[in-house]
């Protein structure tokens, strides 16, 4: 996991920030948003959601014995949020029958959607796949396409530090 290190530095900060961003908007309109039940729980949802990879990021840092410690303590952190971002839906759909069903199920689509590839992540790992790491990391591009990625990056857990196996082609100035 050690050359997958920066990338998971690189997540905890760059979602930290976006973190930190949404928890100042949400302070500014606190009184506007708890005046809503529904609103305050569509907050803390998102908050929480925003949370994940930063959780995630800061996990891929510690120094772990294997990938399987890795993918265990993903797969404990994505169900946890999991089942308190259901019950925050689950509350939040008896807040909104009165509303037209479609935007219900885009947002609880949209927040499943959200979780679940840690949770795949953090199954894969476990069992000793060693593509859960790039699905954290790169949130299901993994799951779909994992023999271009291994060929592209390498295995997650080698020695080596990762370097891009395929040459790249110069960007063009438009």
């Amino acid at each position: 996991m050690g050359s997958w290190q920066t990338l998971f530095a690189t997540q905890a900060g760059v979602g930290a920030a976006l973190t930190g961003l949404v928890f100042v908007a949400l302070s500014i309109n606190l009184k506007q948003i708890l005046a809503l039940p529904s609103l305050a729980d569509r907050a803390g949802e998102a908050l929480l959601l925003l949370l994940l990879p930063v959780i995630n990021g800061l996990v891929g840092v510690l120094p772990q014995t294997s990938s399987r410690a890795l993918g265990g303590e993903l797969l404990g952190i994505a169900t946890v949020l999991w089942v308190i971002v259901s019950r925050i839906l689950l509350t939040g759909h008896k807040a909104a029958l009165g509303r037209p069903a479609h935007e219900f199920v885009t947002r609880a689509l949209a927040a499943q959607f959200a979780v679940v590839p840690a949770i795949v992540a953090g199954c894969l790992l476990l069992v000793g796949n060693s593509s859960g790491g790039p699905v954290v990391a790169g949130r299901g591009h993994a799951a779909v396409h994992r023999r271009r990625c291994r060929r592209c990056l390498g295995p997650i857990g080698g020695d080596s530090p990762v370097t891009p196996r395929v040459k790249l082609r110069p960007v063009q100035e438009w």
